[in-house]
């Protein structure tokens, strides 16, 4: 195995690990915490598996590093309002150059960027939106020095980082509460687009120990091939490892009446 460079990591839970390459250039993450020397998988640089490794073997470590982290986004977020607010206050020479566009990596175009990927994921908008006339005459319109991205840009990074984000922000919730966590279910159901394509969806909900009730939808997702019962409580089975949720404990499946559904709804106990 290689090391990997930590200093490209962003997430402060790499203190805690040292990031290697397998000999099948696979991403893993060696546990440095005492003797432990645990291999973790963190596919695609994910840091998921990393946060359950902490809670499960060192929860002193897991409890420092999400509050280490949480600090650290509360900072981040502060310096950048800060330089939004600088950014306002124009300089004269600005004033000239209005014809000028910025670069993508200025962090007024960033924070429209962010801001557009936003709009086209939480609208359903095709990618191609942002290629439009009526769109680019509205930015222009709006913003003269910012140079509207390609379609690829947003479905290439801007759209899955923005995903990644939301993710694993829901995810840092979700393990701090399942600390305490009693039982949880699922909602589910399958759909098909007018164009025929088959979907599944899975939704999250428990009782939090603060007895707040918690609704968090985790995956919409293609569902091809035949929708046996079988085929559903694989999909199940597959959503529960991705979020590496707890077996543990209780799970519950709210659906409707449909036969395969209830045929596995009633076969539950193999994934418990």
């Amino acid at each position: 195995m290689a090391d990997s460079n930590d200093g490209n990591c962003r997430s402060i839970v790499w203190e805690y690990f040292s990031r290697q390459k397998t000999n099948g250039n696979r991403n893993i993450g060696i546990c440095k915490i005492g003797t432990c020397k645990l291999p973790v998988q963190c596919p695609t640089g994910a840091t998921t598996g990393l946060y359950a490794h902490l809670r499960a073997a060192h929860p002193k470590a897991h409890k420092k590093c999400v509050a280490r982290n949480e600090e650290n986004c509360k900072r981040k977020l502060a310096e950048q309002e800060l330089k939004n607010k600088n950014k306002k206050q124009s300089k004269v020479d600005d004033l000239f150059n209005k014809k000028v566009h910025w670069s993508s990596s200025h962090p007024n175009a960033i924070a429209i960027t962010n801001s557009v990927g936003h709009m086209l994921a939480l609208d359903m908008l095709p990618y191609d939106f942002v290629e439009g006339r009526g769109f680019k005459e509205l930015m222009k319109l709006m913003e003269p020095q910012y140079l509207v991205p390609s379609r690829t840009t947003f479905s290439r990074s801007v759209v899955p980082e923005l995903y990644c984000s939301v993710k694993q922000k829901t995810a840092n919730e979700i393990y701090r509460d399942f600390e305490d966590i009693l039982s949880y279910s699922f909602t589910t159901d399958l759909w098909t687009l007018r164009a025929q394509d088959p979907f599944i969806y899975f939704c999250l909900s428990y009782v939090s120990p603060e007895f707040e009730l918690k609704t968090f939808a985790l995956e919409n997702k293609s569902f091809p091939g035949e929708h046996t019962g079988e085929s559903i409580l694989e999909s199940l089975d597959k959503t529960i490892d991705n979020w590496e949720l707890p077996r543990t404990v209780p799970i519950y499946v709210l659906r409707d009446n449909g036969s395969n559904i209830k045929k596995r709804h009633e076969s539950l106990t193999i994934i418990l």
